[in-house]
């Protein structure tokens, strides 16, 4: 069995979280010109927040501040088995520019480079960084709720497509379900074809561990004042019911 080589991922948010910034591999290094999320190799006694602050200081010349945890995951390239500790970038000071002979772009969903250009999990990240702030399940459709101004808020069914839609994205339900049997969690497809892990405030150190966002369950009269504070130690954003 190869050595796992621990690896902190950047996904760095342009304004208004409309877009993220890939890079390419630059000339000399596996897989060059091919489009990943810049990052690097966890150095001994580093943090995976310390190693991306460092990193992007090293490639972009950008200073990261309070980069947030996301999520872990493995991949097994030919040349190396990584464990990606992702971590989402809002605030950070500085132009990006290539300071390894690279390129780079602010990319959605809709201007991805094609498929066979980007390495493997790119297009999967990107689906997930721009999933809604705040997951709103539905029990009585004639609620008066109101989001806060300028949340994001995706609402949340009980569809049958939760299977195909995971395993379309890269990632099996099992991850889900066993925190289900476990307690920590409820399996939510949204009508979005969003599926994400919702979790208790007492069960925060979840969001260290799962393979997919998770959102933090809260009262709605509290949203506007916890949001940040979910953000902040990891969680994709807010839960509540109505």
């Amino acid at each position: 069995m190869r050595k796992i080589v621990e690896v902190a991922v950047g996904v760095l948010y342009g304004p208004q979280k409309k877009s993220v910034l890939i890079s390419s591999r630059p000339q000399g290094k596996v897989c060059a010109g091919m489009w990943e999320f810049p990052g690097g190799k966890i150095e001994s006694e580093e943090t995976p927040a310390q190693a991306l602050i460092r990193e992007l200081a090293e490639e972009l010349d950008v200073t990261c501040r309070s980069p947030v945890p996301w999520f872990v995951m493995e991949h097994e390239y030919p040349h190396a088995h990584v464990r990606l500790h992702f971590l989402r970038v809002f605030d950070f000071s500085g132009e990006p520019r290539c300071l390894e002979q690279q390129s780079f772009a602010w990319v959605n969903e809709k201007t991805l480079p094609q498929p066979q250009l980007l390495l493997p999990m790119v297009e999967l990240v990107v689906k997930r960084a721009f999933l809604p702030d705040v997951l709103v399940t539905v029990e009585n459709a004639d609620s008066d709720w109101m989001p806060p101004a300028g949340v994001c808020v995706g609402v949340v069914d009980d569809s049958a497509q939760a299977r195909d839609w995971a395993q379309s994205r890269g990632f099996e339900l099992v991850d889900i379900q066993m925190m289900v049997q476990d307690g920590l969690c409820a399996m939510l497809p949204a009508a979005q074809q969003k599926l994400c892990a919702v979790i208790d405030y007492g069960q925060k150190e979840v969001l260290a561990q799962t393979r997919v966002p998770c959102y933090v369950r809260t009262d709605r009269a509290k949203v506007a004042q916890e949001l940040q504070k979910f953000l902040d130690e990891g969680a994709q954003g807010a839960a509540i019911q109505i």
